[in-house]
């Protein structure tokens, strides 16, 4: 058969096969075929984004109703900085918010329309805020978009990881549109530890992939810290903060100058545990910072770091005098808990209970002259929320059923905060 005779669609299916003999079309043919197979399989498992950039407003809002899943920053060691807070809630419907709530007043003062709002400096009237890119999921369609899939991740084209990814934005103001300042990445799932300075210039980032960065909020730029090698760390002063360094040390970092030095060895920190009795295990590794505010700046104190798979409950507390840079004793057998916090002048230790022990919703109080442990608030079995109760001035702030309380830190004076609307439900003294 003649090629004039043969089928249009024949001749040119034979003309492509006669191209494909020669070894630069087969190479072309390969490419083509790669770039195609390479767009099917990140279109078909492209990642959830968080969405647009996340927006705060400033704007009152008035609560009716019911909420729950009432909570607050209780990881921060200033969660009430300026007697605000971020509450987040969900509504009856099911929506989500996250609310500026001005504890003197019981009002809403802003709303976050977006992910996380993390830190609002009301003196220069700067937001910072942070949205989640979660993990690139497996592609939900079948047969051989899926097997493309593997196949790409066994010959190494594409990696599937563990990790979010992590956007940092800064609001200039209430009207302005947000600024993206850096990215960063957290384990699925996880988070690592995040602390704002003093006067919310700067915000500390320790990631759980081992990012160790400082986002300076009026200069709208997010830079590297000296490596880390705990995610606990404290703010010395306005400017400065504390953390260990991967070899133990303690190390201050100045976030002016940029300069750094050593303030404890790990020396210097065996030498102070061994003379009062400890062994020189019993630090390094062991070691935790803890922040506590009084008002006006950090109070920074060591910890020892107990396991939850041990027998031991109780370990070491050191105060750390930032005006003499010395290490001062103030408890060896302090009662750690995994979500307590100190006050600010040294002299409560605020904690609640674990689900194992049926008592997570409860609110204890270890007071240091004496020694004694008060229990403020009985814990519910039959309801598996935590209390995350906290100090804010002379006052302790903690949730319960699905609310915002405070109280004295004798248990006293209970007042519902969140939602004030929620019921006339305050109990007296």
């Amino acid at each position: 058969m003649s090629e004039q005779s043969q089928h249009p669609l024949t001749r040119r299916l034979r003309r492509i096969m006669d191209l494909y003999q020669h070894r630069s079309w087969r190479l072309l043919f390969a490419g083509l075929l790669l770039v195609l197979l390479v767009s099917v399989v990140v279109l078909s498992g492209i990642s959830h984004r968080a969405g647009k950039p996340p927006r705060f407003a400033l704007k009152k809002v008035e609560l009716s109703g019911s909420y729950k899943r009432v909570s607050y920053d209780f990881l921060s060691p200033n969660p009430f900085a300026d007697g605000k807070a971020w509450i987040m809630a969900q509504d009856k419907k099911g929506g989500y918010h996250d609310y500026l709530f001005n504890l003197g007043t019981d009002k809403v003062e802003g709303v976050c329309e977006g992910q996380c709002p993390l830190v609002f400096n009301e003196r220069d009237n700067i937001v910072l805020l942070q949205s989640r890119e979660f993990k690139r999921p497996r592609p939900s369609t079948p047969g051989f978009v899926q097997d493309m899939d593997e196949f790409m991740q066994k010959i190494g084209l594409i990696k599937r990881t563990d990790r979010d990814r992590v956007e940092f934005w800064i609001q200039p103001g209430a009207r302005e549109k947000p600024i993206l300042v850096g990215t960063a990445y957290e384990r699925t799932g996880a988070g690592g530890s995040e602390q704002v300075s003093p006067q919310a210039n700067y915000y500390r980032v320790c990631t759980t992939c081992g990012e160790h960065l400082l986002i300076d909020l009026k200069g709208a730029k997010m830079r590297e810290l000296p490596p880390a090698r705990l995610a606990t760390g404290g703010w010395w002063s306005n400017d400065e903060i504390l953390f260990f360094t991967p070899d133990g040390d303690l190390m201050l970092y100045n976030a002016q100058s940029t300069e750094s030095s050593i303030v404890f060895s790990l020396q210097q920190i065996q030498a102070f545990l061994q003379s009062h009795g400890w062994s020189s295990s019993s630090s390094g590794g062991r070691c935790w910072i803890l922040s506590a505010w009084n008002g006006d700046h950090f109070e920074l104190y060591l910890g020892e770091m107990l396991s939850r798979r041990s027998q031991q409950t109780k370990g070491w507390l050191i105060k750390i005098d930032k005006a003499k840079k010395e290490l001062l004793l103030v408890a060896d057998a302090f009662p750690f808990a995994r979500l307590g916090h100190l006050n600010g002048a040294g002299t409560h230790y605020v904690y609640c209970g674990e689900r194992e022990t049926g008592d997570s919703n409860a609110v204890y109080v270890y007071e240091l002259k004496t020694g004694q442990t008060l229990p403020l608030v009985p814990g519910l079995p039959s309801e598996q929320y935590f209390s995350l109760p906290n100090f804010h001035k002379d006052k302790i702030i903690y949730v319960q059923e699905d609310a915002l309380w405070s109280m004295n830190l004798d248990g006293s004076g209970k007042r519902l905060l969140f939602p004030p609307k929620q019921a006339e439900m305050n109990q007296g003294e």
